[in-house]
């Protein structure tokens, strides 16, 4: 698999990488999070977005069935803060 890729018009994957139980995600998102209302804001919208996609896949399925944790790393062009975001399989009822 070769990085970035273009996930839709700002978001790109940039890596991915295990450690223990967990997968973890890379993402730069190209919007300044001050356009995306702040962290806080941008991390409540980030994960209700990711719960719902999650949650509702059958390929991250197999993943959370296999008591792996899927955390997404969120990082923004005009920032050194990052969010992370992590769902646990009980979150998604597994």
């Amino acid at each position: 698999m070769k990085f970035p890729i273009t996930l839709d018009d700002t978001t790109q994957l940039v890596g991915v990488e295990g450690s223990g139980d967990r997968l973890i995600y890379q993402t730069a998102i190209h919007v300044r999070l001050a356009e995306l209302g702040g962290k806080e804001r941008a991390q409540r919208e980030l994960e209700a977005h990711l719960l719902k996609t999650v949650c509702e896949s059958k390929d991250y399925e197999t993943i959370l069935r296999r008591r792996y944790i899927i955390e997404v790393q969120y990082s923004f062009q005009d920032s050194a803060e990052a969010v992370l975001i992590s769902i646990p399989p009980r979150t998604c009822g597994y």
